[in-house]
C-alpha cells in the first residue's frame, strides 16, 4: 500500500505536505473530511456560512488557492462541445493529486457545487480515468458564475454509455470536496 501511495505521489508530481501551509491567496477549493491535518477552520451545522447553508460538516479541511493548484501537474482535456461552448480545452490538477495532497489518498472524492450538486468519484476512478479539477478554459481562469472557480472534467470516451455516466459526474462550480 505505502508503495503504491509512493508510485502515485511520483506519477502526479507533488510532493506529501508535512506541514500544511496556510493558503496565500482566495481558497478556491476546499476539500474537508476527517484529515491528518488541515489549514482551514472545520465545518459543522452551526456555521453561517457557504459551508453552512449547504450543511456541509468536516472534523478538518484544507484550502487550496490559485497558486497551489497550479503547482501541481497540469493536465489538459480538450472537449468538443460543453455547454454552450466549443473545441474548449481544460487545464487544471488532476482530481487524484489533489485528493492526495489534502491527505486523503485512496478515498472517495465528493465534489459539491455551488447549488449544492454532489457526486461521488471512487479512488478507482480518479486513477483509472484521470478527471482533472479544471481552474482554466481555454487559458482563462474559470469564473463564479459559470463553471468556476473549478470543474471536474473527464476525458472524452468512445464508449456512449461510459460517456453518459462521466458526464454526470462532471461537475460545474466545484467550491467544495469531501472526501470519505
Amino acid at each position: 500500500m505505502r508503495v503504491l501511495l509512493a508510485m502515485l505521489i511520483a506519477a502526479f508530481g507533488f510532493a506529501a505536505l508535512a506541514d500544511m501551509p496556510a493558503p496565500q491567496g482566495r481558497v478556491l477549493v476546499t476539500v474537508g473530511g476527517d484529515l491528518p491535518e488541515g489549514n482551514m477552520p472545520p465545518g459543522h451545522e452551526d456555521d453561517v456560512g457557504f459551508f453552512g447553508f449547504l450543511d456541509l460538516n468536516f472534523a478538518t479541511a484544507v484550502g487550496f488557492d490559485a497558486a497551489a493548484l497550479a503547482a501541481m501537474e497540469q493536465g489538459q482535456i480538450t472537449l468538443a462541445e460543453f455547454g454552450a461552448m466549443r473545441d474548449v480545452t481544460f487545464t487544471g490538477p488532476y482530481l487524484a493529486a489533489v485528493i492526495t495532497a489534502a491527505g486523503a489518498a485512496e478515498r472517495t472524492a465528493k465534489p459539491v457545487a455551488l447549488d449544492g450538486y454532489q457526486v461521488d468519484i471512487t479512488w478507482d476512478n480518479q486513477i483509472g480515468l484521470r478527471p482533472i479539477l479544471a481552474t482554466h478554459a481555454n487559458g482563462r481562469p474559470l469564473g463564479l458564475g459559470g463553471f468556476g472557480p473549478a470543474t471536474i472534467i473527464y476525458p472524452p470516451q468512445e464508449d456512449a454509455a461510459l460517456q453518459e455516466e462521466l458526464d454526470a459526474l462532471q461537475v460545474w462550480a466545484v467550491v467544495f470536496i469531501g472526501v470519505e
